[in-house]
């Protein structure tokens, strides 16, 4: 009797192990998978980095960069990434510099997820951030 017990515990223990192995695979996708509002906040994170940046150019110079090239210069530049070039998830970055200001717009881009990455940003002279479709 003792020896059946053993095996039916063996049994137990390893239905346990197929049930918890069966959840861990239905559920690993979705817990890779970024949450809906992840990749829009760090294009307006990013947005406001590079436009603080330059609001702190302006007032350090008097004047607005007038490129990112600007930002990007120097012994302790304000930026140490050209956003505009490379982007950052899922978002594509174009940015436009005068000596009266700047207007950058995130763009998605790529093979992206519609229902998750489906809106624009803008950021202006004067640290305002606007969303568009």
């Amino acid at each position: 009797m003792a020896e059946w017990q053993k095996i039916r515990n063996i049994a137990g223990i390893i239905f346990l192990a197929l049930f918890v192995v069966l959840v861990i695979l239905i559920f690993i996708p979705q817990l890779q998978d970024p949450p809906r509002g992840f990749y829009a906040n760090t294009a307006q994170s990013t947005l406001r980095i590079v436009a603080g940046e330059a609001e702190s150019y302006k007032q350090e110079h008097g004047t607005y960069p007038r490129s990112m090239a600007d930002l990007l210069a120097g012994d302790k530049p304000y930026l140490t990434i050209d956003y505009c070039k490379q982007g950052t998830n899922w978002y594509r970055y174009q940015c436009n510099f005068s000596a009266d200001g700047y207007v950058i717009v995130a763009a998605p881009y790529g093979e992206i997820k519609k229902d998750r990455i489906n809106k624009t940003y803008t950021i202006r002279t004067g640290f305002i951030l606007s969303q568009g479709k």
